[in-house]
């Protein structure tokens, strides 16, 4: 591998324009089929096989009217006088008013008439219902209902938004990512002392995640995508970028620290050996991403490929792109030599690395005593990893000045911490008789209204030749809950069993059901997700290094790590779930 990168390096170097002109070519190429040919990302994804998701596409056919998209407008009251009273009486009609105008709304409910109203009378909300699924809405809708409530707000009500029609676009090269590109600046800055240097991994990472980014962009108008694909590829690319720029680059100056050192010579031999390390490491970073594909989840594959490619991406740039820029700062690049001195033992005490020498000395005069406490206190982290519970963040995980995160925390107070997790029990009773239909279907209802861990379960609602029926079901309890994932594993044992001897079928769907679907299916498929990993890292390294302990010793330190680092401690507050609202 060495030899055969310091041979491509060397003609990198003498190609050196015809190099660069190629990727920049390729990424004006794949910037105007983004441009010319946008697709759109979406927020919403699928999990085919899962019963939430056979439950949602059966909804889709039998009550179209609910498919679409939906917006949440909460109202509180700042005091105890109820949000219906006379003095906001007005502000709410208006607001009502104004969202029915708002572009491809079907029904706006009213808080009165709906009963949407919490006991204390402080919170009510309106549902507004489009007739387009969320990505198919214009981008100004949730901007237009935000405008309607204004005349609720000129009344004194806070007014506060969720639903999947007012979900926030996932937007990269914001504010975030503008600081971390300052800060890495400056750190380069200062570490390498020098602002070429800095600045050219920065740049090649730059063209390697605009491709990357662009890439997705393109390919989201033939594969649904979504939005955190993007951000992933951003995060990745910008990340592996930088690092794998630098390995190339910080050898190629510590060789030219010697004044003997042929420039050409310098930068092909840093290619050959920092740039193997760039080649192994990005392959199973690589192996890692695509992996994601054996969890049997669309939107987790396609995320995972996205990321891969500009993983990709990074490496074939370190290894051609970086040797020719290099190529082009010449001399540049060569660190300024120093006056010799002499040093005193407590000036050399203070030098660059003195103290990861003496670790490094204190750690191999004793291997055993370090790699037995190393591994113990990394063990003693990652047990609390065991009782690790998966999920997919929701509007409770959002900013708390957010208006999606405040209409979660209003509609909790006002009508309890279950009402964020409201679940659809879908009856399908095209196998029963015709005769014992009405009589399943309100045995059904009595047995979910009384059931422990449930506050309330809705009429049944029937589509139009009343062979599927709908009834919503709010438990006690919130949707990050582990209560709530036993009340729907109980329900789909107890109450599908019962439905199942009729002749029916029953579903229990919903945002925080598909939550718990995703969830299983994920624990389900980390064993074999993190076996693929390991084997293939061990093929790989083993032929990296030829040897057979060092890719153990790695593995094993990669588990550990791992390990340790989802372990939930301290324990968060509220663990990553989805919420209906959302």
């Amino acid at each position: 591998m060495a030899s055969r990168l310091y041979s491509w390096a060397r003609w990198v170097i003498r190609h050196r324009k015809s190099v660069t002109s190629a990727w920049l070519v390729l990424l004006a190429a794949v910037a105007a089929l983004a441009l010319a040919l946008p697709g759109k990302t979406s927020n919403e994804f699928t999990v085919p096989g899962v019963e939430s998701q056979q439950a949602q596409d059966l909804l889709k056919k039998e009550f179209p009217q609910a498919s679409g998209a939906q917006a949440r407008i909460v109202f509180a009251s700042p005091g105890q006088e109820p949000v219906t009273g006379a003095a906001y009486k007005a502000g709410i009609e208006a607001t009502l008013k104004k969202a029915a105008e708002v572009s491809g709304v079907t029904n706006v409910s009213d808080p009165s008439a709906a009963r949407t109203v919490s006991r204390d009378g402080t919170v009510a909300y309106a549902d507004v219902t489009f007739s387009d699924p969320p990505s198919d809405l214009a981008a100004s809708v949730p901007d237009e209902v935000e405008k309607a409530a204004s005349a609720a707000r000129d009344a004194g009500l806070q007014v506060e938004f969720g639903g999947n029609a007012m979900s926030p676009p996932t937007e990269i090269g914001g504010v975030a990512e503008a600081i971390g590109v300052v800060v890495a600046v400056v750190v380069l800055a200062v570490t390498l002392g020098s602002l070429i240097a800095a600045g050219l991994p920065l740049l090649t990472a730059a063209v390697g995640v605009g491709i990357g980014v662009l890439g997705v962009m393109f390919v989201s108008r033939f594969v649904e995508l979504t939005g955190t694909a993007t951000v992933l590829a951003v995060m990745l690319g910008l990340a592996v970028g930088i690092d794998y720029a630098l390995f190339i680059l910080a050898r190629h100056r510590e060789q030219l620290a010697d004044p003997r050192t042929d420039l050409e010579d310098s930068i092909a031999r840093a290619v050959a050996t920092a740039g193997s390390a760039v080649v192994f490491a990005g392959a199973t970073v690589v192996i890692a991403l695509v992996a994601l594909c054996a969890t049997g989840i669309p939107f987790l594959s396609a995320m995972g490929v996205a990321a891969a490619v500009t993983v990709l991406l990074a490496v074939l740039i370190a290894v051609s792109l970086v040797p020719a820029l290099l190529a082009f700062t010449g001399e540049r690049l060569r660190p300024r030599p120093r006056s010799p001195r002499p040093r005193t033992p407590r000036e050399t005490g203070r030098e660059p690395g003195a103290w990861g020498l003496r670790w490094g000395r204190f750690v191999t005069r004793r291997p055993l005593v370090s790699l037995l406490t190393g591994t113990v206190a990394l063990l003693a982290v990652a047990v609390p990893a065991l009782d690790l519970r998966l999920g997919l963040p929701g509007n409770n995980a959002r900013a708390t000045d957010s208006t999606q995160r405040q209409s979660y925390d209003l509609l909790s107070e006002g009508f309890g911490a279950g009402f964020n997790a409201t679940l659809a029990a879908v009856v399908d009773v095209r196998g029963i008789p015709a005769d014992r239909r009405a009589t399943t279907v309100k045995n059904l209802h009595t047995d979910l209204s009384g059931r422990p861990g449930v506050t309330a379960a809705a009429m049944p609602q029937a589509n139009a030749d009343k062979t599927v029926y709908l009834i919503g079901v709010v438990p006690a309890t919130g949707p990050d809950d582990p209560a709530t994932t036993d009340l729907v594993h109980g329900m789909r044992a107890d109450e599908a069993a019962a439905v199942d001897d009729a002749g029916g079928t029953l579903y229990i769907a919903g945002t925080t059901a598909s939550t718990i679907d995703v969830s299983d299916k994920l624990a389900d498929a980390l064993p074999l997700f993190v076996a693929i990993i390991v084997l293939l890292a061990l093929v790989l390294l083993t032929a990296a290094f030829r040897s057979l302990l060092v890719p153990l010793k790695a593995v094993v330190g990669f588990l550990l790590s791992v390990g340790a680092a989802r372990s939930p401690w301290p324990p968060p507050h509220r663990s990553p779930a989805s919420c209906p609202s959302c």
